[in-house]
């Protein structure tokens, strides 16, 4: 897509989280 000048309006971001333990301060925190 960027080789074709395509461009997003905002940024992206690709996130990901392993559920190993549910305490563990995870996404829900990232976002906030």
């Amino acid at each position: 897509m960027y080789k074709n000048g395509f461009r997003p309006r905002r940024s992206l971001m690709f996130c990901s989280w392993g559920a190993e333990e549910y305490a563990l301060i995870g996404s829900l925190e990232y976002v906030q």
